[in-house]
């Protein structure tokens, strides 16, 4: 251990903002994936879906800048949906430009899986308790909203 940091400083490590919601993160994504891996969709594909059930066809810009995530992140997540037929990419305006469609099986596949994430999510509300998440969901969408490409 570096004797310049003090072990003070060390410990407050742990209320770190990124490692605690990290964490948080990480175990609702298990919770998620667990329950909807019978419908062989993950969460990170289930809300790319969820955007495209709303906004099909989109860039794939667009689409990154809903989810707060790089390009090339969701090019990664996007692929193995593309090989199920999940959704089509295609050239926009320009060559540089992707558009996303949530094809019908995608459709099909988001609308049997919607159930499934319903149940999952009024469990965490249950849980959690409504008054409490409710209060959490603002706080998170108000934290994103700080932050956001303000490096």
């Amino acid at each position: 251990m570096d004797n310049s940091i003090e072990e003070k400083k060390l410990e407050d490590c742990a209320v770190c903002a990124c490692f605690n919601l990290r964490k948080a993160a990480r175990v609702i994504t298990q919770l998620y994936d667990r329950r909807l891996a019978p419908s062989g969709i993950r969460s990170t594909q289930f809300s790319i879906m969820a955007v495209l059930a709303v906004h099909s066809p989109e860039t794939l810009t667009r689409v990154a800048e809903t989810l707060a995530m790089d390009r090339t992140t969701l090019t990664r997540n996007m692929r193995p949906m593309e090989k199920q037929g999940y959704l089509k990419v295609n050239r926009g305006q320009d060559q540089r430009t992707k558009r996303l469609t949530l094809t019908k099986k995608g459709r099909k596949a988001f609308a049997k899986t919607f159930p499934r994430w319903e149940c999952i999510q009024k469990q965490v509300i249950k849980k959690y308790g409504l008054q409490k998440f409710n209060s959490f969901i603002k706080d998170l969408r108000e934290i994103s909203t700080l932050f956001i490409d303000k490096q």
